[in-house]
C-alpha cells in the first residue's frame, strides 16, 4: 500500500483539478516551535475560520501533510503524522501500541492535555478535517458531475 499513490491521486487522474489544501499559520506555527516549547498546538488556527487566517496559504498535498501542527515535548508532529497515528494507534481505523516516540508522546499527552473536551490529538484532527474537506471539495463536486 505504502507505493501505491494516494487515494486522491487516483481518483483525481481522470479530472486532473490542482488540488490545493487551504492552510492557515504554517509561519506562525514554524516560528513558536523553534522556540522550543514543551508543548504547542496549532488547534483551530490552520484553518481558514481560525485566528490564522490572514496567514492562508494554498497548499499542495504533500505540503498540506508535512505541515506542523503539534509539539509534544521532543516531538514535532505533522498533519500526516497525526492523521497516521490517529487512524493506526488511537483507533481511527484500528486500535494499536504506540511504537515510535511520536506516538508514544501522542498517547501521553492525550492523558495529560485537553482542549474542547477532548484530548489534545483528537482536539487537533476537526481543523485537519476541515482544511481537507474544504481542499477536496472541487475534486468530490468533479467525481459528482457537479
Amino acid at each position: 500500500l505504502m507505493n501505491e499513490s494516494p487515494l486522491i491521486h487516483q481518483v483525481n487522474r481522470k479530472h486532473r483539478l490542482k488540488i490545493l489544501f487551504p492552510v492557515c499559520g504554517r509561519r506562525y506555527a514554524e516560528a513558536v516551535i523553534q522556540m522550543g516549547p514543551v508543548f504547542y498546538s496549532a488547534l483551530g488556527g490552520i484553518h481558514s475560520s481560525g485566528p490564522m487566517s490572514h496567514q492562508l496559504e494554498q497548499l499542495a498535498l504533500d505540503a498540506f501533510l508535512s505541515a506542523k501542527i503539534l509539539k509534544l515535548g521532543d516531538q514535532i508532529l505533522t498533519v500526516g503524522d497525526l492523521i497516521s497515528i490517529s487512524a493506526n494507534v488511537l483507533g481511527g481505523v484500528h486500535k494499536g501500541q504506540p511504537r515510535t516516540e511520536k506516538e508514544q508522546a501522542v498517547e501521553r499527552f492525550n492523558t495529560q492535555v485537553f482542549a474542547f473536551g477532548h484530548p489534545i490529538s483528537a482536539a487537533q484532527m476537526k481543523p485537519v478535517v476541515l482544511v481537507a474537506l474544504e481542499g477536496m471539495a472541487p475534486l468530490a463536486r468533479a467525481v459528482r458531475g457537479g
